[in-house]
Order: structure tokens, then sequence, then C-alpha cells
């Protein structure tokens, strides 16, 4: 249990007194709740850290050492609520994003440069990790926002719809070389279902495996191979040369949503953040994938 900031404040000016009546009388407040003040701090501590003489009170070993370092835990505590309340009244603050390396690529709003630009108060990293694994670390508040792909509700979250997206297969009439090879990442279950809708139908006899969606859309853009892409994804890099392999194929549909905990929304800087992820992709959900 860490000691209040009142305690460590009762404590400082009982040192530099070393006299537990003036120092009282000193902080306003009636001796007997002083030294009941102390003695909590000496529980917590496990140790005293005032030696009470007919004259006045001497520093244990353990309050000098508490002296050295009662002032910078105050100073510090004083910056934390000082931050705190700064992040209430102004858009400042460190802020990590999370979502796929694909998402990102589509997702990440187009006017985010000008926000930053207008926001210089605030900073942004990104972390790049399967939808689930975001989901986790928002809810341990290791992320602070994620874009991510079917979240399941949780009652630590606040969950936004974003748009919609479908995953389907993806070739370019113009240039493949074979309709045999599937070019695919397993550890989609998206791509899981799609196999298992095909199965009685399953025409490809070669198959390429990748955890990256750029290179599974590059390999199907060239010609490699069919590709099974996120729409979104097979739009903003297939340069509008990919096309669905047929009209009545199966696609797995996605909804793309933001997530975060609510408590983030206290401070204003990330409530922006949030409404420009809002903004910015309310102009997508009209896209076609097909």
């Amino acid at each position: 249990m860490f000691p209040h900031a009142d305690e460590l404040n009762y404590f400082i000016e009982v040192a530099k007194t070393k006299n537990i009546s003036r120092a009282a009388e000193r902080l306003g407040i009636r001796q007997p709740s002083l030294s009941a003040a102390i003695k909590r701090l000496e529980r917590q501590l496990g140790t005293e850290v005032i030696i009470r003489e007919k004259t006045g009170v001497q520093l244990s070993r353990a309050g000098l050492r508490l002296l050295k370092s009662a002032q910078q835990l105050l100073d510090d505590w004083d910056e934390v609520k000082y931050s705190a309340l700064r992040e209430n009244k102004e858009a400042v603050g460190h802020f990590t994003i999370g979502c796929h390396s694909s998402i990102s690529l589509h997702m990440l709003p187009d006017g985010l440069p000008a926000f930053i630009a207008q926001n210089p108060g605030i900073e942004l990293s990104f972390q790049h990790a399967l939808s689930r694994e975001i989901v986790e670390a928002v809810i341990s508040w290791k992320i602070d926002i994620g874009i991510v792909v079917n979240p399941v509700s949780h009652p630590d979250l606040v969950i936004k719809h974003l748009c919609h997206d479908v995953v389907s297969f993806w070739h370019n009439p113009e240039k493949i070389q074979s309709r045999d090879v599937l070019i695919y990442d397993p550890a989609l279950m998206q791509t899981d279902w799609l196999l298992k809708t095909i199965a009685g139908r399953n025409k490809y006899k070669q198959y390429i495996r990748s955890s990256s969606h750029e290179l599974i859309t590059k390999m199907t853009l060239e010609g490699a191979g069919v590709g099974i892409i996120p729409g979104r994804v097979a739009q903003t890099l297939g340069r509008n040369q990919l096309e669905w392999v047929s009209e009545d194929q199966p696609g797995f549909k996605d909804e793309i949503c933001l997530v975060y905990r609510r408590e983030i929304t206290h401070s204003l800087g990330a409530e922006k953040l949030i409404e420009e992820f809002k903004l910015s992709n309310y102009k997508k959900t009209s896209i076609r994938c097909n």
C-alpha cells in the first residue's frame, strides 16, 4: 500500500521542525491527527521513521532515507495530477493505435497528417497485430485505441462500427498465369471459412501461404495465382486491376470497428482522435467490395 500524499507532507514538516507540536501548528491540524498519520506511515513502511525524544524527534535511518525520496514522490505525484488535468482540458498526450498492418493501409484516416498538424500536443505510436491480439491489448491498457475486425463484446470495451469489408477470392485477369494456385493467410478465420465453403469444388492444386496481406495482394496483382484478400486491401493495393474471380463466389463479410476503454474518453486528445477516425471512415461505408 502506498502512503497518502498528505502523510508524506506531514512527515516532511515533522522532519523540518523536529517537533510534532510545532509541525502540527504549522500544518494547521491537531497534534493527535499528525501523530496518527505518522503512525500510519510507519505501519505502511514496516518500521519507525522518527525517534521520539523529550526535546522533540529525530529521524531514524529509515526516516532519513524516506526524507530523500518523499519530496520527489510528491513532485512526481503533482506532475501526474497536472498531466491528467491538462489532458482533460487540452488535446495533448501520447496514444498508441493498434491494428493489423493491412488494415492500417486503408483505415487510417486520410486526414491524419492534417490532424497531427492541428494538434501538436498529440503524439502517436502504431502497433500491428491480429485483431484478437489488439483487443486483448486494449483491455489490458497496452493499447489505447484499436481498429479491429469482428470484435466480440466485452464489458470493458466501447465498440464503434466504422464500415464493412468482404474477404474473398481475387485475381488479375490480365496477368494471371495459373488459376490452380491459391495465395492466402492460413491464420485468418475468414480464410478457414472460405476454404470450407468451397471444399466440394476446390480446384486449387498449389498453395502459397503468407501472413502478409500486402505480399498476397502483390503476388496476386503480378499474376502468381488467386489470392484470398480483404476487399479494401485489394482495392487499395490492387491499383484497380484486381477483380473477383466470379460473381457467384463466396465472400466473408467483416465488420471493422473502433475499440477502446470508456475511461480513455476522459482525455480530450483521445476524444478528438476517436472522432477523427469515425468521421474519416464514415465516407468509406459505401465502398463496394465486388
